[in-house]
């Protein structure tokens, strides 16, 4: 079921794409052509959750779960374009999405608030790149190369430049075209994280950028699962929730 909706999607935003061509009077935007924009989204989601009403910042006692903050981004996206991010739809396609993120652990839900304890990670990255290989989604070389990057990134051991630059290397590992296509999205919302991070929040500390830019692309990529939209809407949400945690 997740895979029909992942090539119905891909299909959506294929006719997207077409019937843009015919309007030539129009630019190509980035609803068009969904999958090669989705870095570009996930930047305007995050961006719009920041400065949404609903978002409190500067609390150190507020304490939003997971599922509140997906709710906020798919709501400030809906204003965005209402057609694109029918908040509905999208709320009733990721129900599937909560129960893997609650039956796997990778995301915990009373670790999702504004203060980390006990300094545990709130994503656990590595059961990301797991479930993946185990639904056969991403064969095994593709598997422990994400899992190699995410040790060092867990581990303090690299910087944002070496981070994209290790990415965009997994690439020429010998993959099938669907894992490519992972990689692809992947590297995509890495470099477009990196670019809102180091433009909007300069003065942060290299190594939380990293940890940041690193749950974008992971929640882009495990996304994919359901489609372009699923995956804007999942690396905002791990990527946020990285992001106010002190």
């Amino acid at each position: 079921m997740k895979i029909l909706k992942f090539y119905i999607l891909l299909f959506i935003s294929g006719l997207l794409s077409v019937s843009s061509c015919v309007k030539e009077e129009n630019p190509l935007s980035p609803k068009d052509d969904l999958i090669n924009h989705i870095g570009y989204w996930h930047n305007v989601a995050v961006e719009a959750f920041f400065a949404s009403n609903n978002f409190k910042s500067g609390s150190p006692t507020e304490v939003y779960s997971y599922s509140e903050i997906r709710d906020i981004i798919m709501k400030e996206l809906a204003k965005k374009d209402n057609q694109l991010f029918d908040y509905d739809f999208i709320k009733a396609d990721l129900a599937w999405s909560d129960e893997v993120l609650k039956k796997n652990g990778i995301i915990i839900e009373s670790l999702s608030g504004n203060v980390r304890k006990n300094e545990i990670h709130p994503i656990n990255y590595s059961v990301v790149f797991k479930y993946l290989f185990e639904i056969n989604e991403i064969g095994e070389t593709l598997y422990l190369a994400f899992s190699d990057l995410n040790k060092k990134v867990m581990e303090n051991d690299v910087s944002r430049q070496e981070i994209i630059k290790l990415s965009k290397q997994i690439k020429d590992l010998p993959l099938s075209e669907k894992e490519k296509s992972y990689v692809d999205v992947f590297n995509q919302v890495l470099q477009h994280s990196n670019a809102y991070w180091e433009n909007t929040h300069s003065k942060m500390l290299d190594k939380k950028t990293v940890a940041i830019i690193w749950a974008d692309a992971a929640g882009g990529l495990y996304g994919m699962l359901c489609g372009p939209i699923c995956s804007i809407i999942e690396g905002a949400l791990f990527s946020t929730i990285v992001a106010i945690q002190e």
